[in-house]
């Protein structure tokens, strides 16, 4: 029997489904991007089509998670896709409208015509290692937020500074034992560790970012080169364009991973000093004009493709960095 399509655009509470049936009839629907929706969603798709479904969403790294596990646990094919993948598909047919009706019809002519690579959930250990890192951030910026309040009482007394103290001590003390936790965590599994230790020989990348940077990039074998993981971190410059010509200074796109790219950040600022590579390469930029910003972008891009190198190829930084200078 043949597969039907299935197109998702997806938000933080709701979804639109563009549905393109075999015989190429189409049916829309939103849906709320919860349990409830998710099992209404189901209740429609079965009485379209009641043989194999292939779904496809913009992979988004947080809103599409869940909607995306749920069908491949019902037993649908399923494929995440690249934003900007979707976004040339979507210049390739034409298509200028931007409503997100429009946009899930064009997830699901994309998927029709490109049939992209099923996508499977990550092992549990990896989904833990996600959940202890991401909750790791949430408690930092809980932190940062409590010592910017205690700020306004470092000259004065109040009553309400010592339950903001309180709460900072409360805290840390949770970000002390969820690092070990994450330490922990990552000592038992032997594929972890050895990661970890692969991505600290990069020059600017500690303990934190290798941990962060294994949490948030998927299985590394899903990427056909850098460019498709620099794509992935929204870390690739995108050109300010007005019909045929091309004006203004080039941009990182933003459409991917932004915990990708936050961790990337003052990693890519120590390497700029610290890792050869990175130092010339930065030096040059600013030789020939380009900002300051400019080159801690490029920075941040060129630190990712040393990162996939790395991992592709379970090699420490001295023998990525004797491959690149070779290069």
């Amino acid at each position: 029997m043949e597969k039907a399509i299935l197109g998702l655009d997806i938000s933080k509470k709701k979804f639109d489904a563009t549905l393109i049936l075999v015989d190429n009839k189409v049916r829309k629907k939103p849906f709320s991007n919860d349990a409830e929706g998710f099992y209404k969603l189901l209740e429609w798709l079965r009485k379209y089509h009641q043989g194999d479904v292939h779904a496809c969403m913009e992979f988004t790294g947080i809103y599409d998670e869940r909607v995306a596990e749920f069908l491949y646990q019902e037993g649908f094919i399923v494929s995440r896709v690249n934003a900007m993948i979707i976004k040339s598909f979507s210049k390739s047919m034409m298509t200028r409208t931007k409503t997100d009706k429009k946009d899930s019809m064009v997830i699901a002519q994309f998927c029709k015509m490109h049939q992209p690579k099923a996508w499977e959930p990550d092992p549990i250990h990896i989904r833990t290692l996600r959940d202890l890192s991401r909750t790791l951030e949430a408690l930092k910026e809980d932190q940062l937020t409590i010592r910017n309040r205690l700020e306004k009482y470092i000259e004065r007394e109040s009553p309400a500074k010592k339950i903001w103290q309180d709460n900072l001590a409360e805290v840390e003390q949770k970000i002390k034992s969820l690092e070990a936790q994450l330490d922990e965590h990552i000592k038992n599994f032997d594929d972890l560790e050895a990661k970890v230790k692969l991505l600290q020989t990069i020059p600017g990348i500690g303990k934190t970012t290798a941990r962060t940077l294994l949490a948030e990039i998927p299985d590394i074998t899903q990427f056909r080169d850098a460019r498709q993981l620099v794509a992935f971190a929204g870390l690739n410059p995108r050109q300010r364009q007005s019909g045929s010509s091309v004006s203004g200074r080039s941009r990182l796109s933003k459409v991917g991973s932004c915990r990708l790219r936050t961790a990337l950040f003052l990693p890519a600022m120590v390497a700029k000093q610290h890792n050869p590579i990175i130092k010339s390469f930065a030096e040059r930029l600013i030789r020939n004009g380009k900002s300051k910003m400019s080159a801690v972008g490029a920075s941040m891009r060129k630190l990712l493709h040393i990162v996939f190198g790395v991992l592709k190829h379970e090699t420490p930084f001295v023998g990525v960095q004797k491959f690149a200078l070779s290069r």
